[in-house]
């Protein structure tokens, strides 16, 4: 009886720290083992807070019910583990979807809990993502090709998929009428009119193999979630060069630097400047309210560059990040850094955020 009352009262301590989480708007919920407390984060609005911290005796009660939430297994404490459940919460009457991921450390089995909310999983207009409007007509341009490979950009939390899923919602509308067939990993989301796949490395389903099955039906789009590899990166390229218009993200630090991060991984130049339309960059950057002396939401900022035939013979001949952006710069691109100094001198943000922005960029 006693146990059961106690794992009724981790129930109830998982179930107050997602309503917290949804209260903060949270997207994500860190439990971190240390050594001698567990703490737990919060990140809003892309920064980590520190939202209080339990006994580390409670760990394994509190990871057990979490496993059993998302359906992993609750023997296994050596390896990472990843799962899904939702959540219906009492304060605002929506349902959340949580994604979780599980990975054991020194100091016992360390949780993070992505919150995928409704009102967040609204596709958003390219001028609500933030782009300008020379931006979006550039943009336009590349994804109502019937070909081509076009790359986007940024680190982790950058904004990258909500950029690929408001470009899914254009491209899926009515009047294009195309089969759009989407690879992730992984799905964060439902979009209306698109068929999406969601890999299982486990079961030896990666991109790669996910592509080759989807490529025998016939599909015009092809969003490919993330290139994190050699393979990938030539099966995204080689359906790109068959009449097939795909879409993609890497990690580079700014749009000079997708080709040369391609090259890096052992792509050959002359494929990537026969298939690559457009590259693409961006970054979130926190928005101050000088009212209340507070930030509040993101917007994003962004580089959109169409592949000319200048761009390509550089890529032909391997020219390094600075060479490219000199030439972006000279051919008046916004750059990332150009963006920041705006959004200062329109005071939508501060100088501490642009210099945290301008770090960042250095990485």
């Amino acid at each position: 009886m006693e146990k059961n009352i106690y794992q009724n009262d981790i129930h109830i301590f998982i179930s107050s720290l997602i309503e917290k989480a949804i209260s903060l708007n949270a997207s994500d919920i860190h439990i971190d083992p240390r050594e001698n407390q567990v703490y737990i984060r919060m990140r809003i609005n892309g920064n980590l807070h520190e939202s209080g911290y339990f006994d580390s005796d409670l760990l394994d009660l509190c990871i057990g019910k979490i496993k059993v939430l998302a359906n992993l297994r609750s023997d296994i404490h050596d390896k990472a583990q990843d799962g899904r459940f939702y959540f219906m919460s009492e304060s605002t009457g929506e349902r959340v979807d949580i994604r979780v991921s599980i990975a054991p450390t020194f100091f016992g089995e360390n949780c993070v809990m992505r919150l995928l909310r409704p009102q967040n999983s609204k596709y958003k207009s390219f001028t609500e993502l933030g782009m300008t409007e020379k931006q979006i007509k550039l943009y336009k341009e590349s994804v109502k090709k019937s070909s081509g490979l076009i790359i986007v950009a940024g680190p982790t939390g950058s904004g990258k998929t909500s950029t690929l899923y408001a470009t899914l919602k254009y491209l899926s509308h009515g009047k294009h009428n195309k089969n759009i067939v989407t690879i992730e990993d992984p799905v964060e989301s439902a979009i209306s009119g698109v068929r999406q796949i969601q890999v299982n490395n486990e079961k030896d389903f990666g991109f790669k193999e996910a592509l080759k099955g989807i490529l025998r039906q016939d599909p015009d789009i092809i969003m490919i979630g993330e290139i994190r590899d050699k393979e990938t990166a030539l099966a995204a390229i080689q359906t790109s060069l068959t009449g097939h218009l795909v879409l993609t993200t890497v990690h580079a630090p700014n749009a000079s630097s997708i080709i040369p991060r391609l090259i890096d991984m052992g792509i050959e130049p002359y494929l990537l400047s026969s298939s690559i339309s457009l590259i693409l960059s961006q970054r979130l950057i926190r928005v101050f309210d000088y009212d209340i002396g507070l930030y509040g939401h993101r917007k994003g900022i962004f580089e959109v560059v169409p592949v000319d035939s200048e761009i390509r013979e550089m890529i032909h001949k391997k020219k390094t990040p600075y060479e490219i952006e000199q030439y972006l710069t000279t051919n008046g691109h916004t750059l990332l850094r150009d963006a920041c100094l705006d959004m200062y001198s329109r005071h939508i943000t501060t100088a501490e955020e642009i210099n945290r922005i301008a770090l960042d960029l250095q990485s």
